[in-house]
């Protein structure tokens, strides 16, 4: 609310990482003005039914398919049929890419640019 009523902000795109985006579920639908949620290594078999909380809005999941730490109990298979059930999502899964995106930052950080934009953009 103080970016938008201070700074004028009239988009907001909430980002979360590993259990960061645990609790970017728990706040969707509560912050007015978000146009879109971005989900880096998101641990979905923690909390694979929380998704619903964010309805329409579009959703990026960005997944390494060497996430030891997400893909543990599911593989990645499993994750990626949960990422086709999430609605308005797209997903991305990177070769060779852990948990912690050692030398793959360039890449996050690219990939969260252009979704964003892109989102942007068609408002």
């Amino acid at each position: 609310h103080h970016l938008r009523r201070h700074e004028g902000v009239a988009s907001i795109v909430i980002v979360g990482y590993s259990f960061g985006s645990l609790v970017t579920n728990s706040i969707a639908g509560e912050v007015p003005g978000v146009v879109g949620y971005v989900l880096v290594s998101y641990p979905y078999t923690m909390a694979p039914s929380r998704y619903e909380t964010m309805g329409a809005v579009p959703k990026l999941l960005l997944m390494g398919d060497k996430d030891a730490i997400c893909l543990n109990y599911g593989g990645l298979q499993k994750y990626e049929s949960f990422a086709l059930n999430m609605p308005a999502s797209q997903s991305q899964v990177f070769s060779g890419v852990d948990h912690f995106w050692v030398g793959a930052e360039h890449q996050l950080v690219k990939a969260v640019h252009e979704w964003i934009s892109s989102v942007v953009q068609t408002l």
